[in-house]
């Protein structure tokens, strides 16, 4: 018997467009965390979109699917924890300054993987500046090329005109 809700209305569109970015995360969880239900039970009509929805919506925050929504990043929780194991690993450093020869080594935190790509992105933004400065100061900046020509959008940034 074919699910009435099957390609049709919102609840469809809104799993067609979590397949769309993330179809191997959402197989892969739900055969995981639901194995009783596999995603082409939804291309068959034997669950509903809904169904599907709702089991996806509620994985754990460890979840592939979750994961991947967060660009790779840690969940609220493991924020938290990194917080706190940072604030010991502070504490645990200042005491050993207090009750040593003053020279104890700066503790090692722990950083989520957004601020290290977001790290490793200014340190490239850096060293490529660096770069551009030296070669104007030796001669050997070359400007970026322009294109003669451009074009212009309205402001529903709908088409536009070129323009020589």
């Amino acid at each position: 018997m074919a699910n009435p809700d099957r390609g049709h209305g919102p609840k469809s569109v809104q799993l067609i467009e979590l397949l769309r970015y993330f179809p191997t995360e959402v197989e892969s969880d739900l055969s995981h965390y639901h194995p009783t239900i596999d995603i082409l039970d939804w291309y068959r009509g034997k669950v509903s979109a809904r169904q599907v929805l709702v089991r996806l919506k509620h994985l754990p925050d460890r979840s592939e699917l979750k994961k991947a929504m967060r660009d790779g990043d840690w969940s609220q929780d493991e924020h938290v924890m990194a917080a706190i194991f940072n604030d010991l690993r502070m504490l645990r450093a200042d005491y050993g300054s207090v009750h040593s020869d003053g020279r104890s080594p700066a503790p090692t935190l722990l950083r989520s993987p957004a601020a290290m790509k977001e790290e490793l992105a200014q340190e490239q933004f850096h060293a490529d500046l660096h770069d551009a400065m030296v070669a104007q100061a030796t001669g050997k900046y070359q400007p970026p090329k322009r294109n003669s020509a451009y074009v212009t959008t309205d402001s529903l940034g709908m088409g536009g005109d070129v323009h020589a």
